[in-house]
C-alpha cells in the first residue's frame, strides 16, 4: 500500500486550487468539475535522497474530482465517498478504513478542499506543452515544489515532484484520455474467498 500512497500527491494536484496565474491548471480542473474522468497508464518513478534508491511501479489510473483508481500488479486501490479499499491480489486480502483527507498526508482529497491556496502556480511553453510550475509556501507541507505538465489537447502528461525530505517523484501518463462512460470506473470486485479486514469504527 505504501507504493500506492506515492503516487497520489501527484495524482491530487490535478485538483488542488492554487494562488497564482495558471490557465491551464484552471481548465484542467474545470474538467474534472464537470464529472470527468482521467483514465491512463501510469509510469511512477520514486528516487530516494537519502538512498538514491529508485523505485519503479507501473499500473493504471482513473482520477475524478471525487475519487481515485490505482491498479498495479499486485495491488488495487479505491477511494471514494469517504471510504479506502485496498485489495492485495497475492494475498487476497482486502482492507477497507474510513477516508480522512485531514490525517492521511497522501490522501488526493487533501487538495480538494476550497480553502487549499498553500502554493503559488505560474504557467510556462515548451514547444507544444505547458508546464505548471507549483511552490509550496508551507514548510510542514508534503511537496516542496512539482511540475505539471499537460499536453496541447489539454491532457495531463506527467508529475514532477519534490517532497521536503528530497525525495524526487514522477507520475507518467501514456495513453490518457477522458471517459465517455464512466459507469463501473471505481467497482472494486474481489474474487471469493477473499479476507476482509474492515478497520472502520462501528
Amino acid at each position: 500500500m505504501k507504493t500506492l500512497k506515492r503516487l497520489l500527491p501527484l495524482a491530487a494536484l490535478l485538483f488542488t486550487a492554487a494562488v497564482g496565474l495558471s490557465d491551464a491548471l484552471t481548465a484542467l480542473q474545470n474538467r474534472f468539475d464537470g464529472g470527468a474522468v482521467f483514465r491512463a497508464d501510469l509510469e511512477h518513478r520514486y528516487v530516494d535522497a537519502f538512498t538514491g534508491d529508485t523505485t519503479l511501479t507501473f499500473g493504471r489510473i482513473w482520477m475524478a474530482r471525487d475519487g481515485y483508481k490505482v491498479e498495479t500488479s499486485d495491488q488495487t486501490l479505491v477511494v471514494r465517498n469517504g471510504i479506502s479499499r485496498v485489495f492485495n491480489k497475492y494475498q487476497k486480502k482486502l482492507i477497507i478504513s474510513s477516508y480522512s483527507p485531514e490525517e492521511d498526508d497522501f490522501a488526493p482529497s487533501r487538495f480538494f478542499t476550497p480553502d487549499r491556496s498553500g502554493y503559488t502556480a505560474t504557467d510556462s511553453k515548451v514547444g507544444n506543452e505547458t508546464r505548471i510550475r507549483l511552490v509550496f509556501s508551507d514548510p510542514y507541507d508534503l511537496l516542496k515544489n512539482a511540475t505539471v505538465t499537460v499536453g496541447s489537447n489539454g491532457m495531463p502528461l506527467r508529475v514532477d515532484a519534490e517532497d521536503q525530505a528530497g525525495n524526487l517523484m514522477r507520475s507518467a501518463f501514456t495513453y490518457g484520455r477522458f471517459l465517455s462512460d464512466t459507469t463501473g470506473v471505481f467497482r472494486l470486485s474481489v474474487p471469493s474467498g477473499t479476507e476482509v479486514i474492515d478497520l472502520r469504527e462501528n
